[in-house]
């Protein structure tokens, strides 16, 4: 009986020390990204923000339109908030169906800015949860807090951070590693049910980035059934396989609803690669220049629209990679698994023509190697499965699992010491062999005091792995691994600053942000209501390109990836500013297409008679408060005219033909 209480409380220990660390998973990267934000003085705790990029320039816009149609000011079917009004079932699939979005229906747009910071760190948090997630499952080690620093890794790689400003594409992400749970128990010849509704729910959060993941399920679920261990059947992989492939087709199948209106929408945008062809006009790319982003601060300002693969995610992390392929007791299969996952996606970065397939046949404009995320969480996987390999060599060695006879061994301790030792001098090797080359190269993005940097992280990485690996007590492993864990964080910080401080040179600030929104909202109190008639109203010095769809009047600026092709070409030809993604209203547009297409109003800073101004001096705002003046186009016809049912026939007659 006593016994069984004891194992009951070492039952109810063990769930109590789990849930910690799974929550200290979350509560890691949620602290570190909170120290990054009041260093750098990011709202709430400054006046800084993550409104930059295309977060500046689209996604905050967005989440006002998404305001407003819970508010009863717009829908998720159509808006005339864009272009010359479009559809919006698509446009809402790919940007706007994180569930992680619904608070900011109750927020109001001055604090949109502080509502961005949080959705960034909060999406950065989860990211470290579920892939502790993943780390764990394919744990070796007992239960330890060790797996929150590559989970941390993950959720602050290079890639992570540079893409906070295209947060949408983090949900999917956030979900990779309970996918790949997933694909391990249908290996196991478990239940599907978690493969199928995680992966069901990255394509439904955003089809895009769920696309690439899906790509690498095939890579992950093939390297499982036919690269593995003793035990595999022919029958139990043809099981594997039919479950894998049928439970794909499930979860593709579900959020149907939401992709069929997105996959018909994508048929007249440009990113219709079916109708433009695979054109490829990048260049490939050298393997050996790719690998040196493995390194750390290796990023600046030209990385940030069309670099090298952001694929760093820690000194540490690298160290320990190449010492996964050199330790001996780790099987065969598996470094082969990770060495057929890797050397795919390295191909798939080096070749155009094969990068462009993970890209859904349509080349990026900007934010080149989309699928990144996907090389780094194979090489924290690889890290971790090394790190693991590592620590059970060395709990035997300090004789902590192993019987007092094996423990007694002097000799056999010195020979494994001796090969550790080898075995981490050859991985800093490899480390600094990538270091010279970068240097060799010359890559801009890696000065010589980066190269120091790395080299003095690694060495220190390499001494403080030995240190835990081989160290003669519990004390020495103990203290060596809170210190990796500090040089690893201390790392990955590093990167998160020097990144977002490129990334946010041209951000928009919350004061200037408020001070916008105050007199834009001004300028539009003072336009007349115009009854049941419709007009359009445009912006000669906007914020960005969806300033309508932040404070929800009609205009033909926008950008988005959903625009549809035919209105931009149609907007082109009418002498409007259009491109393949986007359409700019200026000054220098005719009176007579402005006429024709409604645009009535015009906002502008610039002042009455201001060079930029080309409209009538009718200038029914520009309050000596307010900088913001409205100017009137009266000659401007209606997007639409309402009348009753007693005018159907007034012009035709009463046959009305």
């Amino acid at each position: 009986m006593q016994k069984e209480k004891m194992a009951i409380v070492t039952e109810k220990n063990k769930k109590m020390y789990s849930g910690i660390i799974t929550a200290a998973s979350f509560a890691v990267p949620f602290v570190l990204m909170l120290i990054l934000c009041i260093r750098r003085n990011v709202t709430p705790f400054g006046d800084n923000t993550f409104l930059y990029l295309d977060m500046k320039r689209q996604y905050v816009d967005f989440y006002s339109y998404y305001r407003s149609v819970f508010t009863g000011n717009n829908d998720f079917l159509y808006s005339f908030s864009g272009a010359l009004g479009q559809s919006m079932p698509g446009f809402t699939a790919y940007y706007l169906t994180s569930p992680l979005l619904i608070p900011f229906i109750f927020i109001s747009r001055a604090q949109l800015p502080a509502a961005v910071t949080f959705l960034c760190i909060l999406k950065i948090s989860l990211a470290g949860l579920t892939s502790d997630m993943y780390i764990r499952e394919h744990s070796s080690l007992p239960d330890s807090f060790s797996s929150v620093i590559f989970s941390t890794s993950f959720a602050m790689s290079a890639y992570m951070v540079s893409n906070m400003c295209n947060i949408m594409w983090l949900d999917p992400i956030i979900m990779l590693p309970v996918i790949l749970i997933g694909i391990d128990r249908i290996l196991e010849h478990r239940s599907p049910v978690l493969y199928i509704l995680s992966l069901a729910f990255a394509l439904f959060t955003n089809y895009y980035i769920a696309y690439m993941i899906i790509i690498f399920t095939v890579v992950y679920a093939a390297c499982g059934i036919f690269i593995s261990g003793p035990g595999q059947t022919p029958g139990g992989r043809k099981r594997s396989l039919a479950v894998y492939i049928s439970g794909s087709a499930a979860a593709c199948a579900l959020p149907a609803f939401i992709l069929l209106p997105a996959f018909m929408e994508l048929r007249s945008s440009t990113k219709n690669s079916v109708k433009t062809g695979l054109v490829v006009t990048l260049g490939n790319l050298n393997p050996l220049d790719i690998l040196t982003k493995l390194l750390s601060l290796a990023f600046d300002e030209d990385q940030i629209m069309n670099g090298l693969p952001h694929i760093f995610c820690g000194v540490f992390i690298l160290v320990l990679a190449v010492l996964f392929y050199l330790n001996r007791s780790i099987p065969v299969y598996r470094k082969i698994r990770y060495a057929v996952m890797s050397g795919i996606l390295l191909l798939s970065f080096s070749v155009a023509g094969i990068d462009i397939i993970w890209h859904a046949g349509t080349e990026p404009m900007g934010y080149q190697y989309r699928y990144a995320f996907l090389f780094v969480f194979v090489m924290i996987s690889c890290a971790y499965e090394s790190f693991c390999a590592l620590g059970t060599a060395g709990t035997r060695q300090s004789g902590a699992e192993a019987g007092p006879a094996e423990a007694r061994q002097p000799g056999a301790e010195a020979d494994r010491r001796k090969m550790m030792c080898a075995m981490t001098a050859a991985a800093l090797a490899a480390v600094a062999g990538i270091i010279a080359y970068a240097a060799c190269r010359k890559m801009v993005f890696l000065d010589s005091r980066k190269l120091v940097y790395n080299l003095a992280a690694a060495g220190a990485a390499a001494v403080l792995i030995l240190l835990w690996a081989a160290g003669r007590s519990r004390r020495i492993r103990k203290t060596a691994l809170i210190m990796l864990a500090v040089l690893q964080a201390g790392d990955i910080m590093l990167n998160a600053y020097l990144i977002w401080s490129a990334e946010s040179e041209q951000q928009m600030s919350v004061s200037e942000f408020r001070m916008f929104c105050a007199d834009t909202e001004a300028a539009l109190q003072a336009i007349p209501d115009t009854g049941d008639d419709m007009y359009r109203l445009e912006n000669c010095t906007p914020r960005s390109e969806n300033d309508s769809m932040q404070f929800g009047y009609s205009g033909i600026t926008h950008y988005d990836s959903m625009n549809n092709a035919a209105t931009l070409a149609l907007l082109h030809s009418l002498g409007y500013e259009a491109n393949t993604i986007f359409c700019n209203y200026d000054a220098g547009n005719t009176r007579l297409a402005d006429g024709l297409l409604g645009i009535r109003y015009v906002l502008s800073n610039e002042g009455q008679g201001a060079p930029g101004v080309r409209f009538e001096p009718d200038d029914i705002g520009g309050e000596p408060t307010h900088s913001v003046h409205v100017y009137t186009e009266n000659d401007a016809l209606p997007m639409a005219v309402v009348f009753g049912a007693d005018m159907s026939s007034a012009a035709t007659g009463k046959t009305g033909a």
